[in-house]
């Protein structure tokens, strides 16, 4: 083979080689690229899910340790960031709630499954009820995402209570029989647990003095109590104004009515109830070498490239876990939705709570899957998250398979102010709490038919024993 030949078949070895090494080159940079846009992506969905996100959350080590937390509001924080990062759950909550935490823990970790706790804390303006979600990542990380269920069972217990006092002033309609003295000492027990009160007199105007027909204290009833001077008692004003009267101190209010003293009472209202506490109603010859130089300073860059992408890799992963574990421990309905109101994508942690299969509203406007008022109550919080980056409050109802359910919208922008906006809307369902709300103001309504009930009873019991008893009007 004659020199220029060899020189030929060099010089197509060294194109070819460059060539290869542009190829590889540009493949790198786009999968790099790509990586990074999905990362990107990725961040800004996290990003937006948590500034929706009203709930409390914290990230733990594989020790346990507190590595970082979101919260939109740092005072809902038990202690101040700087005193739990670093530290256990059992290290800076009380004892009782750091147990369960730490039982929570190992568990969701053993399990790899979600774990539900329910623990309180004294906070400062008293103490609040929470709810703990707890779910370990493939890593042995732990996520935990609370939330302040007071409010829900405050809720719980009113209607609990509501709904016992309705029980009971039923029984007491059904008591108001017989002779009067036994009806008044069942009239003043029944007050008595009605209004979770210590101290429960019904007293009888006779002149200028006060008789106490029927007293009921600490769950024990007396008759015939007693007597002395109206005009020492706070049952003088009730008298005066023939309406009821509440007083708190009564005591120091009416230092010479000695009872009041005597039984430390507090709290006075009507005829009278009495009580000792107040009562508040988050890179070959020469040219050959010089190739295999290239060559080899093209692989020295693509290793950087290839440890680079690998880092990208290993952090979308991350933030994938991340926000898998942020969103699988909300208990709300999640959607992906357009300037448009379309819907682009979705997250249920129960199929049966959606008002349709995603198959009929993937693709498609709220407008054109949920009933007119819903949609434009959507379609406004839309409208003013587009504006202000933010909206939360706005409610909706939808008739569901079982029965009418009530939503709140929180909405987060997920692209802000560009022409292809996102947003980030979760649903939650506030049935319970609508429910008890309205079984609470139907209960209210039914105590007030019946203390009607009661107040003719008493106007007509007061005229038999012909002399007017301190509720009665004159």
């Amino acid at each position: 083979m004659s020199e220029t030949s060899k020189t030929q078949l060099l010089e197509e070895e060294v194109n070819r080689l460059r060539r290869r090494v542009a190829e590889l080159e540009s493949r790198d940079i786009t999968e790099r690229e790509q990586a990074e846009a999905e990362l990107r992506e990725s961040v800004e969905l996290l990003r937006a899910v948590q500034k929706v996100n009203p709930d409390l959350q914290f990230v733990l080590d594989s020790d346990q340790t507190i590595t970082s937390y979101h919260a939109q509001n740092e005072a809902d924080l038990y202690e101040s960031p700087r005193n739990f990062i670093g530290k256990t759950m059992q290290e800076v909550l009380p004892m009782e709630a750091g147990e369960q935490f730490g039982g929570a823990i190992e568990t969701a970790v053993a399990r790899h499954a979600l774990v539900t706790i329910e623990y309180t804390l004294p906070m400062p303006d008293g103490e609040r009820v929470f709810e703990a979600r707890v779910r370990s990542l493939p890593d042995q990380r732990v996520v935990i995402t609370v939330r302040d269920i007071t409010e829900r069972n405050q809720a719980e217990v009113v209607v609990s209570r509501q709904i016992e006092r309705l029980r009971r002033l039923s029984e007491l309609s059904m008591a108001l029989a017989g002779d009067p003295i036994d009806v008044f000492q069942r009239v003043a027990a029944m007050i008595g647990q009605l209004l979770d009160v210590r101290v429960v007199c019904l007293s009888e105007v006779r002149g200028d003095e006060l008789h106490f027909i029927s007293v009921y204290v600490d769950g024990e009833v007396m008759t015939n109590a007693g007597h002395c001077l109206l005009s020492i008692t706070p049952c003088a004003t009730v008298e005066h104004s023939k309406d009821i009267r509440v007083y708190d101190r009564v005591a120091e209010r009416f230092p010479e009515a000695s009872f009041l003293k005597d039984h430390d009472a507090f709290a006075y209202c009507g005829f009278p109830s009495l009580d000792s506490e107040p009562h508040t109603f988050s890179e070959t010859d020469k040219d050959l070498l010089r190739v295999l130089g290239q060559r080899i300073a093209m692989e020295f860059e693509r290793r950087e490239h290839l440890r680079e992408h690998r880092h990208t890799e290993e952090a979308l992963k991350k933030t994938h876990e991340d926000l898998a574990a942020t969103t699988n421990a909300l208990p709300d309905l999640m959607f992906d939705v357009d300037q448009e109101g379309r819907i682009h994508d979705y997250r249920a942690p129960n199929l049966d709570g959606l008002y349709a299969p995603p198959e009929t509203f993937l693709g498609r406007r709220v407008s054109e899957v949920l009933p007119a008022a819903a949609a434009q109550t959507i379609m406004q919080a839309i409208v003013e998250t587009a504006e202000t980056g933010l909206h939360r409050g706005a409610t909706y109802c939808l008739e569901m398979p079982d029965g009418f359910a009530w939503f709140e919208l929180s909405v987060a922008a997920k692209r802000h102010k560009t022409p292809d906006a996102r947003f980030i809307v979760l649903a939650r369902d506030i049935t319970e709490r609508k429910q008890a709300e309205h079984e609470r103001e139907q209960l209210i309504a039914e105590l007030e038919v019946k203390n009607t009930e009661l107040e003719r009873f008493t106007y007509t019991v007061s005229h038999d024993l012909k002399s007017p008893l301190v509720l009665c009007h004159g």
